[in-house]
């Protein structure tokens, strides 16, 4: 699994569920993201914010845009509408990346809503840590099963929109260092995820 934590995956029903398991980033992928990256402040202070999906991902999106409007940072919108190649070297110049971890309700199925996951990691969350952004989405139990921690590799979402200055009070150092271990655990966990075991 890479989106969800195993046990989430064997409660819905999947079994032989493995982890850790990062198939859709072979070298190739990984090499196009991750090599000779920009210096995180050497970049353009942009923020990437998810501009596709459900209504609550996008209401919150645009809190933190309103939030942004009076900051150094100018906001750019991640809607599909890029060629992969532009889009890939918009996220490896740019400082931060914006977006939810939560399965979006067209999803979820009434009648399994106590077996269903409430968080699906999404991909521009891989994205950004493969970029060397500072990350900002929804603590999730696969986030924390493959030891990825609130303020030391991504900022938790709820404390962003509960705190319109939250992303101004953090240093230029400690937004540097979160990117820096965000990226960094994502690589080792990349590589080391053909050492998966089943459970």
């Amino acid at each position: 699994m890479l989106q969800n934590a195993p046990d989430g995956a064997h409660r819905y029903g999947l079994p032989f569920v493995s982890k850790i398991s990062f198939w859709t980033w072979p070298k190739s992928e990984i090499n196009a993201w991750s090599l000779n990256l920009t210096s995180w402040r050497e970049r353009r202070p942009q923020v990437i914010l998810a501009g596709t999906g459900e209504t609550l991902r996008m209401t919150q999106m645009r809190s933190i845009a309103e939030y942004l409007d009076d900051s150094k940072w100018q906001v750019l919108w991640s809607d599909g509408s890029l060629p992969k190649s532009e889009y890939i070297a918009c996220m490896r110049q740019s400082q931060i990346v914006c977006t939810t971890s939560l399965t979006q309700r067209d999803f979820l199925v009434p009648r399994l809503n106590r077996w269903e996951s409430k968080f699906t990691v999404t991909g521009r969350v891989w994205e950004g840590f493969a970029a060397g952004c500072v990350v900002v989405t929804n603590k999730a139990p696969v986030l924390n099963l493959l030891g990825f921690k609130p303020e030391k590799h991504y900022l938790a979402l709820d404390a962003v929109l509960n705190d319109p200055d939250y992303l101004s009070s953090l240093s230029t150092s400690e937004l540097e260092g979160i990117a820096a271990s965000g990226h960094e655990l994502f690589l080792a966990l990349a590589k080391s995820s053909k050492n998966a075991t089943l459970e």
